[in-house]
């Protein structure tokens, strides 16, 4: 079972106070040489693993892939774009996650053209919205690589059936994994592309969460699910 978590990461000024706050030493050190913008990101970021998930004080480490990992804690995939966050956790097997807000993508049809299988191809110079197709093609070949730890160049060797469909297929290469689109109307909702790519057996659920402090560690977050999940 995997859960795919979405929400916001543009605080208030009490609420990222709050956040930093709550936070352990070890991720306020961490934290406090990075820029303002970023520190309140990825404090919110932080918050969500440490407090909405009731997850463990150790540092997050990362190992040879880039997978981030918390010692004692599930494993994990995180991602995030604009000012929207997605935490994927899964209970078993490889999982890797990716988020893209959409924006205008002045590359995507010289990237796709270049980069892309020609299936791909076809279906994003076919589209309506060439940035939406290609943002909703990128974020499955993201999380393809980031479940298996090829970084870069395994998401652009990445080969998908049926890209922008809601049950996309991967075709190659690595080990067999299924690909979760978020349900469309929760996408929309937030204007964004993602997708979780997980072992063949996976099933998925999106939740999106909004802000909130009153989660007791180790009690599940609040969250409101898509009508599709």
């Amino acid at each position: 079972m995997i859960t795919a978590w979405l929400f916001g990461t543009a605080l208030d000024a009490p609420t990222r106070k709050a956040y930093w706050l709550a936070l352990p030493d070890c991720d306020r050190e961490e934290l406090s040489t990075r820029s303002p913008e970023l520190r309140t990101r990825d404090a919110a970021i932080r918050w969500f693993l440490r407090s909405a998930l009731g997850w463990p004080e150790g540092a997050v480490d990362c190992d040879a892939e880039g997978r981030p990992s918390i010692a004692g804690a599930a494993t994990f995939s995180l991602s995030h774009s604009g000012s929207r966050a997605l935490i994927a956790t899964a209970d078993q097997g490889l999982v890797g996650a990716d988020l893209e807000r959409l924006r205008p993508m002045p590359g995507a049809r010289a990237t796709t053209t270049r980069r892309f299988a020609e299936a791909e191809q076809s279906a994003i110079l076919a589209a309506p919205d060439i940035d939406e197709a290609f943002l909703t093609v990128w974020t499955i070949k993201e999380a393809v690589a980031k479940a298996h730890g090829t970084g870069l160049r395994g998401a652009l060797a990445t080969a998908i059936d049926d890209p922008l469909s809601q049950s996309p297929r991967l075709l190659s290469p690595g080990p067999p994994l299924s690909i979760h689109p978020c349900p469309a109307s929760l996408a929309r909702r937030h204007h964004l592309r993602a997708t979780i790519a997980a072992h063949p057996e996976a099933s998925v659920t999106w939740r999106w969460r909004e802000p909130c402090l009153d989660t007791h560690a180790g009690a599940e977050p609040a969250g409101r699910p898509s009508p599709e999940t």
